[in-house]
């Protein structure tokens, strides 16, 4: 007959509870000491890595690790952090590298931070120090908008007309949205033209973006009530909402976020909601919005943790399935846009009022415990 001891430690005044199930092991929180982020794996020659990164967030919570039962060894890592303030780069203005009405902030695969600049219809480049390095764009409308509806625009260069967001794909490019034009413009990473992405028509101000690790490209089209998803080829996938009052539809889409496994977490403003859809689109969860200032929403690639992003308070803290988290973020940042994570772990909050740029530092707390297995009569 095979069992597993009972085991319970303390991690920083975090107590949990792990215990034997029928096919691996039951981890629940003790006390009111959260959040926590938990990975697993087993301690064999082939299990080398550790499992992604598993939110627990309340004590009424617990989690379910796997373990095929015998004489082996599994190793939980237990990780508990915050972020405290590193430096604030303000950098209000119109001179180089300055910036009037920020909206989004991305990089690219060296590193680079790019940051869109509605108000002068550009993009700013900086290196990952923050470092202005150039910008481009500059303001230039679409004569041709009242056109044929299924031509492309008459725009060849980085001009944009209220751009919302750029999204890189980790493959030498970057997708704009440029809002005013109904576009979505592909550009090299110096800011150089390559394409439009589809005919006008395709699009009615087109805001938020993102790239999926397998190159799909997702888009906010955001007067269409929808997000439409397009394959790495850049065909048309399938869309996301369309107007209505039904869990599945959308009504005044604010923003999403990508997190774990390709889910969407989408700001439905007008029926005031945060919900949560899956990778082939389809609706899985709902909460309600936690205030009217909701503005924006980004996730943190490394933890999955979702930052909501309000306009006259400091981000709300939510796992990537909806449930609330404490605070981890200093209290006072305020009035957040957009965030990305850098390789180093460091975060990079775009925030507008003022504009500027603070950089926060993840302070982790780390521990290992070995989960035996043992085999008795």
């Amino acid at each position: 007959m095979k069992f597993l001891f009972f085991l319970l430690f303390t991690l920083c005044s975090h107590c949990l509870e792990i215990r034997p199930t029928e096919n691996g092991y039951q981890v629940r929180p003790a006390e009111e000491s959260l959040p926590l982020l938990l990975r697993y794996r087993r301690k064999t020659p082939n299990a080398r890595q550790f499992s992604e990164p598993r939110w627990l967030e309340e004590t009424s919570s617990r989690i379910e690790f796997l373990q095929p039962l015998g004489d082996e060894e599994a190793v939980l890592e237990v990780l508990s952090f915050r972020y405290e303030f590193v430096s604030t780069l303000k950098n209000f203005g119109s001179g180089a590298g300055q910036v009037r009405d920020p909206t989004s902030i991305s990089r690219d695969e060296f590193g680079h931070i790019y940051i869109v600049d509605r108000a002068q219809d550009s993009i700013s480049k900086f290196s990952s120090s923050l470092n202005w390095l150039n910008t481009f764009g500059g303001f230039e409308w679409d004569r041709t908008d009242t056109a044929d509806g299924d031509s492309f625009s008459n725009l060849t260069e980085a001009r944009f007309d209220s751009p919302f967001d750029i999204a890189c794909t980790g493959r030498l490019s970057c997708y704009v949205t440029d809002m005013r034009n109904h576009r979505v413009a592909e550009l090299d990473l110096d800011g150089n033209f390559i394409r439009e992405l589809r005919p006008r028509n395709a699009f009615d101000e087109p805001t938020s973006a993102a790239v999926t690790a397998e190159n799909d490209l997702i888009v906010l089209d955001s007067r269409n009530d929808r997000i439409q998803v397009f394959n790495s080829l850049r065909r048309p996938l399938h869309y996301i909402g369309g107007y209505g009052t039904q869990s599945e539809r959308l009504s005044r889409p604010l923003d999403f976020a990508l997190v774990h496994h390709n889910q969407l977490v989408v700001i439905d403003s007008g029926n005031r909601q945060i919900k949560l859809f899956g990778t082939n689109g389809h609706f899985e969860a709902s909460i309600p919005m936690p205030n009217p200032e909701v503005q924006r929403i980004c996730s943190v690639e490394s933890s999955g943790m979702l930052l909501l992003m309000e306009r006259n308070s400091p981000p709300r803290t939510y796992s990537p399935n909806l449930k609330p988290l404490k605070n981890i973020l200093p209290a006072e940042l305020k009035a957040a846009l957009d965030c990305v994570e850098l390789p180093s772990g460091r975060l990079l909050i775009l925030h507008s009022n003022p504009p500027g740029i603070s950089t926060l530092n993840p302070v982790w707390s780390v521990s290992h415990h070995a989960l035996e297995v043992s085999t008795g009569p």
